[in-house]
Order: C-alpha cells, then structure tokens, then sequence
C-alpha cells in the first residue's frame, strides 16, 4: 500500500470529511506535490480540507478559486514562477494541487524559513505573520490548519 492509499484510508476514516472520492480521486498528485515542494502531505491534506472542503470549484468572497483557494490576481509572481492563473484553469483540481502547493512552498521556505505556522500564516494572510503585530486571523489560520 503506498503513501496515497494510506492518507486516503486515513481520509475516509474521518466520519466528518467532505468529499473522500474527490480527496482520494486527487492523492496520487497531492503526495506527488508535497514530495516536489517539500511539504508535509498531512499538512497540504489539510489546508485544502479548510480552504475548500475539497469543493473543485469553490470561489470565496475574495475571488479565490478551487482546491487550494488561490486568488489569481496575486498570481503572476515569485510564488508561482511568473505563471498567471484564472479561475478557470484552478477549478481543475490537478492545476489548483500544483499552484497551491508551489505557493505554500514559497511562503514555506522563502518567508518561513521551514516554520510552518508562519507559512500558513502567509499562506493565507500574506506578509504580516512575523513581527511584533503578526495578523490575527492568519496565525489562527495557521493554528486550524495544523
């Protein structure tokens, strides 16, 4: 049994999960990604848990979209090697596993320097998780996630 079945197993274990068929559809590429962007796959498993509830295409208030709730006017960057993204192209589960997983490698380890809660934190509330003032609701963020 690999690495996907034992996390989907461990997925459908969970009496409270939205979506298992779409969460366990998509393990191969979330394992393949965590590997890639060195990432922790309990950890990825989880921000797409709370950023969509494994929802292909969610779309916040904010215009963010798909698994991994990426906002694509802040795409285009660093976080995403200069690729832009719509909307569109996040509802496909593979793409938004992809992007989102490049991104939270950058705040990861560009911003966090391997500290997982600052990076969730930038994740989702950007460049105001350290300091004296870090921002409050993406320290807790952070906190859901873990």
């Amino acid at each position: 049994m690999g690495l996907a079945e034992i996390l989907c197993a461990a997925v459908m274990s969970i009496s409270s999960m939205y979506n298992t068929d779409t969460a366990c559809k998509y393990m191969d590429e979330v394992v393949e990604v965590s590997q890639k962007w060195d990432i922790e796959p309990e950890i990825f498993i989880a921000l797409i848990y709370t950023e969509s509830r494994w929802t292909p295409r969610a779309k916040s208030r904010a215009n963010a979209c798909g698994l991994t709730q990426v906002i694509p006017k802040w795409t285009g960057g660093r976080a995403t090697g200069g690729r832009k993204y719509t909307c569109k192209e996040l509802y496909d589960p593979v793409t938004s596993i992809r992007a989102g997983g490049q991104i939270l490698n950058t705040w990861l380890y560009r911003y966090g320097r391997g500290d997982y809660k600052i990076g969730l934190c930038g994740y989702n509330a950007g460049y105001r998780c350290k300091g004296k003032n870090p921002n409050l609701k993406g320290k807790r963020y952070a906190r859901i996630v873990l």
